[in-house]
């Protein structure tokens, strides 16, 4: 929950600029590729992320993109239903994590596993949703409803819980 959805207060607009850099790192970009496609600095590029996430209240990337398209700052990308992958329930909890924010030792505590065991299940979610970074990941979950539907209630996932269950898109 992003500190503007907990406390009820509108998040402040995001300017043109950061709108674009947004858009470029929720497409699968490193801020690198970011800066290069508009012709900014690497500096400039996450600067503009730390005043986003300063605006929505998601410093974390996969949480400003999932902020940005909840709160109308930035358009959901299109549904994509072809092909919807299986997904474990743990990488399914795990996206859910990192679109409500948390950061790398803050979804190994929930899961229950270590940090370098996250970045592995990072890893294998990017892997089964085809994409490049976990902010990818994030916008691939909006395309295959993942996230952004009633399905996700943050929270719904139990922590720690391995199934083995998979879960397909809705």
């Amino acid at each position: 929950m992003t500190a503007h959805e907990a406390t009820g207060t509108a998040a402040a607009p995001l300017s043109e600029r950061q709108r674009e850099v947004l858009v470029l790192v929720a497409q699968g970009h490193t801020p690198a590729e970011a800066a290069a496609a508009l012709g900014l600095s690497t500096n400039t590029v996450y600067s503009y992320l730390r005043v986003s996430g300063g605006k929505l209240g998601v410093p974390e990337r996969p949480g400003l993109v999932h902020a940005a398209y909840t709160t109308g700052q930035l358009l959901p990308p299109p549904r994509d239903d072809r092909d919807c992958p299986q997904i474990p329930a743990r990488q399914l909890t795990l996206l859910d994590l990192l679109a409500d924010g948390a950061q790398v030792r803050q979804a190994a505590a929930r899961l229950r596993i270590s940090a370098r065991r996250t970045r592995r299940e990072i890893d294998a979610l990017c892997a089964v949703l085809d994409a490049r970074t976990a902010v990818h990941a994030v916008t691939r979950g909006w395309q295959l409803g993942l996230l952004g539907t009633p399905r996700h209630t943050r929270g719904a996932a139990t922590p720690g819980a391995n199934t083995g269950t998979e879960t397909s898109c809705r």
